[in-house]
């Protein structure tokens, strides 16, 4: 099992990095926040396998279609620690 941050607009995977991050951390570094952007922050814990291609997911070498099917995969492993 590895620990991923998950940094989620709405319902949309948009990042992800191994280990904890902070909300403060995603939001002031990445591009096109806007002022009202939702964004949420799950630390959870994932096999490794699917901790793999999470943390590529937005690179070009990313494996799901898009942030939405990648968030369906992280669901089952959430608690309800949003941060």
């Amino acid at each position: 099992m590895k620990t991923v941050t998950c940094a989620y607009l709405g319902d949309y995977l948009f990042a992800a990095e191994f280990g904890e991050r902070s909300a403060e951390y995603f939001a002031t570094s990445l591009p096109n926040m806007e002022e009202g952007d939702e964004v949420s922050i799950e630390v959870v814990n994932l096999p490794t396998s699917i901790a793999r291609r999470i943390v590529l997911q937005g690179l070009p070498e990313q494996h799901y279609s898009d942030g939405y099917v990648a968030a369906e995969v992280v669901a089952p492993y959430l608690t309800s620690s949003t941060y």
